[in-house]
């Protein structure tokens, strides 16, 4: 997905020792692209990742390829793996799914709405006798 909105290629890693390769035009179109926000947005960004602990997952939600429900639900794929194996801790894995949801909702928000540009004109304010002439 974020590939091909972004023309970029994201490498894939199997195993934690390594780290991602990026290529140079990886980077600088990233970049660009994250520049061209405002500083709040970029804020928004910010938080967003170290959330979801992915830049990919939150480029794709915040265009709207993915809901927020999804997003959460891939960023925790290993934890959905071992509470299958080993069960559910209701009180403590239950209340980090919502909060993190809470979260990435909230942040989605913020970032649409600081990339808003919207200007609110001033009224002019007519009297009720010439406010509706027909």
């Amino acid at each position: 997905m974020v590939e091909e909105r972004y023309g970029i290629q994201v490498p894939v890693i199997e195993d934690l020792a390594s780290t991602p390769d990026l290529k140079m035009e990886t980077v600088a179109t990233l970049t660009k692209y994250l520049q061209s926000h405002s500083d709040w947005a970029l804020f928004g960004y910010t938080f967003a990742v170290e959330t979801v602990k992915s830049l990919v997952l939150t480029l794709a939600l915040m265009d709207r390829m993915l809901t927020v429900e999804r997003c959460v639900q891939l960023s925790r794929l290993e934890q959905d793996f071992q509470i299958e194996r080993w069960g559910n801790v209701e009180w403590y894995h239950d209340l980090d799914l919502y909060d993190l949801q809470s979260r990435m909702a909230a942040t989605a928000l913020f970032v649409y709405w600081s990339n808003e540009t919207v200007k609110i004109k001033k009224k002019s304010m007519l009297p009720a006798s010439e406010a509706y002439v027909f």
